[in-house]
């Protein structure tokens, strides 16, 4: 749009730029005020699980975002200016949460943009933009650019477009409109499906393309490897590029980083392993598994330990020239010790195993069913242990709880926040078991749910005995 409108939050309620004051009936004053109720209409709408699944930043920071947008004033196609929830909504959620190869307009033209009296008027009453120009966004026909909704953001810009690194938010739009018509719509046409997953950040979280509103990372929800690959390898011989690289990860699917800039184009192709390690060109990469990559990983153990060994000749070299005073005791209780609940603080433990499924939609389900009617409480240890539990009855089969020793942090004798894989064949590593986080921060306020495999596989009997610091895996 071609002004900026604050979300409505507290009276006197101004809409516009020319900023008008608006009576809302007590319904819309509800939703744009009382964040649980507007969370509760948000979670109903259909394919809501499906949308937060495909973000993968998760449910608390999607609630806020689609609060923010329920709460602003909004001209829809037919020109008039409405707020607060209704079944557009609903629809845009569901639009959302598709691969997108059909238009928006296909989801929202059945749409009651007005089911719950929350129009307010006509656009031109508020001063908003002209009415073509409102036609011309709902049907998808104006020139795309600075003034639509194409500019990437990442999660990580909380401030919006803001100045920094010498650029006016101009300049930062200007590279950021350059990016989508050179690059992200043409991509975009050819591949309906594509997301982008980030794009302009704020600078405190790093120094790059993306902090001057020149890059952005896609990819395609649930897409097979060789897809990813086809957008890159696209990109890299049609479209006019700066840097076009092709990402691997054991933690999430692969996506590929874009960049354009208007001071010159590199053409540069890369391609990040699983390994994060950088090979000139575009390739397919197929992650090792079993013994050859049990093979690689004693490979690189061995090469790492070389340098581990290198590093602690030059230490105790530094040492001895410059020694230290070490204030406190690093094994005393609360100060990282390894002893202290029998799981190592610190250092590398490993990589999960890729090959563990992916149940995060169950642990949503079981999460969105409640605890017999009442929300789940994944602020305490006690509910965490409850909600943990649940989730291994929902999965069954192989499924399973680590099993706590007294004093260790446990519920019932299990971890609170973290399940167990019992996989029928050894893993990478020849070992059975995997742990996958499914509470993040368990016991604090801001604790959510996700799925998060941590550390290298453990356990060396097929029964899942042998875990160390655990006794055992169990259902």
């Amino acid at each position: 749009m071609a002004f900026t409108q604050q979300p409505l939050d507290a009276p006197p309620y101004l809409v516009g730029p020319d900023q008008k004051a608006v009576v809302l009936n007590a319904d819309i004053v509800r939703d744009i005020t009382n964040d649980s109720h507007l969370n509760r209409l948000i979670q109903r709408a259909p394919r809501w699980n499906q949308y937060v699944t495909n973000e993968r930043y998760g449910e608390s920071l999607l609630l806020g975002l689609v609060r923010e947008e329920v709460r602003t004033p909004e001209v829809l196609g037919d020109d008039n200016v409405y707020v607060g929830w209704s079944d557009y909504w609903a629809s845009v959620i569901s639009f959302r949460s598709q691969p997108q190869s059909l238009s928006k307009e296909e989801f929202t033209a059945s749409a009651n943009k007005d089911s719950r009296g929350n129009l307010l008027g006509t656009a031109g009453s508020f001063g908003f933009v002209l009415s073509a120009v409102s036609t011309a966004i709902a049907a998808g026909t104006a020139p795309m650019g600075v003034d639509t909704k194409c500019i990437p953001l990442s999660s990580l810009a909380k401030n919006g477009i803001t100045q920094q690194l010498g650029l006016l938010q101009d300049d930062i739009l200007y590279n950021l409109s350059l990016l989508c018509k050179n690059v992200l719509e043409p991509v975009k046409a050819k591949y309906p499906g594509i997301i982008i997953v980030s794009g302009f950040r704020q600078v405190n979280t790093g120094i790059g393309q993306h902090e001057r509103g020149q890059a952005a990372d896609i990819t395609i929800p649930s897409a097979p490897d060789t897809l990813i690959y086809e957008v890159a390898d696209f990109i890299a011989k049609t479209l006019q590029f700066d840097q076009v690289i092709l990402n691997y990860s054991l933690r999430r699917s692969p996506w590929v980083h874009v960049s354009f800039s208007s001071t010159g184009l590199r053409r540069t192709a890369l391609t990040r392993d699983f390994d994060d390690t950088f090979h000139t060109g575009l390739f397919l990469i197929t992650e090792k598994t079993g013994e050859d990559r049990a093979a690689a990983l004693r490979e690189q153990s061995e090469y790492l330990g070389k340098i581990d060994g290198e590093l602690t000749i030059l230490e105790s070299r530094q040492t001895a020239l410059n020694p230290q005073t070490v204030i406190g005791d690093a094994t005393a209780p609360g100060m990282g010790s390894a002893k202290e609940d029998g799981v190592a603080h610190g250092g590398d433990c490993g990589e999960p195993d890729g090959t563990v499924p992916k149940e995060m939609e169950t642990v949503q389900e079981v999460f969105n069913a409640g605890n017999n009617g009442v929300a789940w409480d994944l602020t305490t240890d006690e509910g965490g242990g409850d909600f943990t539990n649940a989730v291994v009855q929902k999965l069954g089969g192989p499924w399973g709880h680590f099993k706590k020793h007294p004093g260790q942090k446990q519920h019932n004798g299990h971890a609170v926040d973290a399940i167990a894989y019992l996989s029928p064949t050894p893993l990478y590593n020849g070992k059975y078991v995997q742990g996958i986080d499914i509470i993040g921060a368990v016991g604090d306020p801001g604790a959510t749910i996700q799925w998060l495999p941590v550390c290298a596989p453990v356990g060396n009997t097929p029964d899942g005995r042998g875990l160390d610091p655990n006794d055992h895996w169990y259902q």
